[in-house]
């Protein structure tokens, strides 16, 4: 009769012991983020108001009304958009992780706008 609880006791406690093996902490939830207000985010800063105001002046702009900044805004943060698409593009192509110089000079010229000076 012992040795049957005995035995019974040990096969509960190796059980027991590799569910407690097994039982893990379960991971804590991360912090969602939108890809709407992460894109909003990072494109903020390319498109502020300023900078608009210093294309401008470098286009040859002298003034112009306040109504051309949002639309201005909304141009210039596609430009980067389709710009990086373009050049993630080629880095993924040439499989790799890191988008170079290149790979940004390239997405330029297959929208026919070339930048001299970078080899």
């Amino acid at each position: 009769m012992f040795g049957e609880f005995y035995a019974y006791f040990l096969s509960f406690l190796e059980s027991s012991i590799k569910d407690m093996v097994k039982a893990k902490k379960p991971p804590k939830p991360k912090r969602k983020i939108s890809k709407k207000s992460l894109e909003r985010k990072t494109l903020e800063g390319v498109a502020s108001k300023s900078a608009v105001r210093r294309l401008a002046r470098r286009g040859g702009v002298k003034r112009f009304t306040s109504l051309v900044v949002p639309e201005m805004q909304i141009e210039m943060a596609n430009f980067v958009k389709k710009l990086v698409h373009d050049a993630i593009a080629y880095a993924e192509h040439g499989r790799r992780s890191t988008v170079t110089a290149s790979d940004v000079l390239y997405a330029l010229r297959h929208r026919k706008m070339h930048l001299y000076g970078y080899n």
